[in-house]
């Protein structure tokens, strides 16, 4: 860790990784030793690493710029990201598979075909976010913001969405057998069910 937090530094303060350009050597670098190290950190370990990536602001949008480094196939499950700020951070096929992500704030956030199976998002903001295809089996979504949020396909098979504000959400094609708290009111305010399977098991036409 300290090792990945001194090279860091060093492409920061000496190559001026804020300010390079998209596919830049200097980014793959740091998104190839990024990814690397997660794989052998512990949980509290990988939640150190994300506050030093989301105080250096490498990992999301910040007044209107992408963020520098991509999370994509990040290796982040049983981290505890509570609370973390990930708005517009690229999230794609990432594994949070067991991750705490309650009162995360992911909004507009990339988490396309991502590992979020019983993962704890209760609280998160995950308005206008891309989950497509994600897997959210057995997550907790209570009290969560999924308005707008892109979620086709997604596997919410037994997820918990008491509370959860799915307003002008896409749910086209998504699994919900089994989902608890998906009132008549909250499937009156979704964008689309089309082709979803309902909690009940039918698929709604």
């Amino acid at each position: 860790m300290q090792a990945y937090l001194d090279q860091m530094s060093g492409l920061l303060l000496e190559r001026d990784l804020r300010a390079s350009e998209e596919d830049s050597e200097v980014r793959s670098l740091a998104r190839a030793k990024t990814l690397t190290v997660l794989l052998g950190l512990d949980a509290q370990s990988k939640r150190i690493l994300l506050q030093f990536l989301i105080e250096a602001e490498l990992v999301q949008r910040v007044d209107g710029r992408d963020s520098i480094i991509s999370l994509r196939y990040a290796n982040l499950s049983d981290a505890d990201l509570s609370g973390a700020f990930l708005r517009g951070a690229k999230l794609s096929d990432a594994n949070l598979s067991d991750a705490n992500l309650s009162d995360a704030y992911l909004s507009n956030a990339n988490v396309l075909l991502a590992d979020l199976s019983n993962a704890n998002l209760r609280y998160a903001n995950l308005s206008n976010a891309d989950l497509s295809h994600a897997n959210l089996r057995g997550a907790t979504l209570e009290d969560a913001d999924l308005s707008y949020a892109n979620l086709r396909g997604v596997d919410l098979r037994g997820t918990s969405l008491i509370f959860a504000d799915l307003s002008r959400a896409n749910l086209r094609r998504a699994n919900l057998q089994g989902a608890t708290g998906l009132s008549d009111e909250k499937i009156a305010a979704v964008a689309s069910l089309e082709g979803a399977t309902m909690p009940d098991g039918s698929e709604h036409p």
